[in-house]
């Protein structure tokens, strides 16, 4: 007799955990699959997940919960990964380009600087670095970082009680208008429309 074996598949938008796009993008975009042993940490993982489905099966059920229980199943995930100390591929240089590009972009992307500044600290053109971003991502560098933004100030708009132009400010915009407008562009929504979604959620 063959035992029935149970797996989840987790689909959500960025906007539950707003940092989660990047997270992976920069720490599993070598290596996408990691292979779990049986064993505690296989079994914490198990434990974690099906909270996760409980959870989400409810009635009413708490999205806040869900948000936590996601972020500490990423965390469980990321630990085992360094575990196996993967060796990062030397046989790729837009690989290692791009993810080179992803740690500048997180000390700089609050910063009104422009796709040039990005080349210029990888030491090549924009043009190239454009062409590599599309390679991976099929997005443009000033794509990227705007998303960047984007990721950022859902974060700030859910988790913070700055105004709408103390946020703008923060990530470079230094007029509200314009960055509703980008905001509006990018999410399908205003900002504040988006902080009083997000507010019935939680």
């Amino acid at each position: 007799m063959s035992v029935k074996e149970k797996y989840w598949i987790l689909r959500f938008k960025s906007s539950l955990i707003s940092e989660s796009r990047f997270q992976l993008y920069s720490n599993y975009h070598d290596y996408a699959n990691v292979e779990l042993p049986v064993g505690e940490s296989f079994d914490r993982i198990c434990v974690v997940t099906q909270m996760i489905e409980d959870e989400y099966v409810k009635d009413a059920a708490d999205y806040s919960i869900i948000r936590s229980l996601l972020s500490t199943l990423f965390v469980l995930i990321e630990a085992e990964r360094k575990k196996k100390a993967l060796p990062v591929t030397t046989d790729n240089n837009q690989n290692i380009t791009f993810k080179s590009f992803l740690r500048i972009l997180e000390d700089n992307f609050k910063r009104d600087v422009s796709v040039d500044f990005y080349a210029e600290k990888l030491n090549m053109s924009a043009r190239n670095l454009n062409l590599i971003c599309r390679s991976i991502l099929q997005r443009s560098v000033s794509e990227i970082i705007e998303t960047r933004k984007l990721t950022e100030a859902k974060n700030l708009l859910m988790h913070s009680d700055k105004t709408i132009s103390e946020i703008g400010f923060d990530l470079g915009y230094n007029e509200k208008a314009y960055f509703t407008k980008v905001f509006k562009k990018k999410a399908g929504v205003t900002p504040s429309g988006f902080r009083n979604e997000m507010k019935k959620m939680l």
